[in-house]
């Protein structure tokens, strides 16, 4: 019988320490309301959210807000150049203006200037790739630049045929004819870089 005043004591000891835990509890839930009201909302369109907001006046929106890599800090393009596919499997391609003849000296050097890369011009080892261009596994045939591309877009036309990708040049490696990049003209393909101007370089970038 004289365990009984302990136990009663233990026992009021464990109910008062009982009752301070659900006040704690309680505040925890009313801030984990307060917390998930806040995060409900819907965030407001900034600059590097990755999402192109054209009421900011956002041309480009990659991500960051970091120079250099096509996509100025404030969201406006480096480069003379555009978005040609937003996502093909993962990579975007863009179009890109080229100064002086379609060389894979000058259509590598526009590329680069926007923070870009050449596409391999085919998987495996095509002897049209080289170490400076990106595997993106999207063309497939060596010796037929862009032809992947362009059946895509223009729904199995080659790109003599296919306008989306006329006046656009392949990056070859530097191993064909004068260090010529592969173009695609009205019933032409592949026109000799080497002999054309001016043009828009094909460029690519990892999303």
């Amino acid at each position: 019988m004289t365990t009984a005043p302990d136990t009663s004591s233990s026992s009021s000891s464990s109910s008062s320490s009982t009752s301070a835990g659900p006040a704690t509890d309680s505040a925890t839930d009313s801030d984990a309301v307060d917390t998930t009201s806040t995060t409900g909302a819907p965030p407001e369109p900034v600059c590097g959210d990755g999402v192109v907001n054209a009421d900011l006046g956002e041309e480009c929106d990659d991500g960051n807000n970091e120079d250099g890599d096509g996509c100025a800090a404030d969201c406006t393009n480096e480069c003379p150049g555009e978005i040609f596919l937003d996502d093909w499997n993962g990579y975007q391609y863009w179009k890109v203006q080229v100064e002086g003849t379609m060389t894979d000296t000058n259509v590598l050097a526009a590329c680069q200037a926007c923070g870009l890369s050449v596409p391999c011009q085919s998987t495996g080892n095509c002897v049209y790739n080289d170490d400076s261009c990106l595997q993106t596994g999207n063309e497939t045939s060596c010796g037929n630049p862009m032809l992947n591309m362009s059946q895509m877009l223009c729904n199995g036309q080659s790109p003599s045929q296919c306008n989306l990708v006329w006046d656009l040049y392949q990056h070859l490696g530097f191993n064909w004819v004068n260090e010529s990049s592969c173009g695609a003209k009205q019933n032409q393909w592949c026109v000799q870089g080497a002999g054309q101007s001016n043009e828009f370089a094909l460029c690519v970038t990892q999303l």
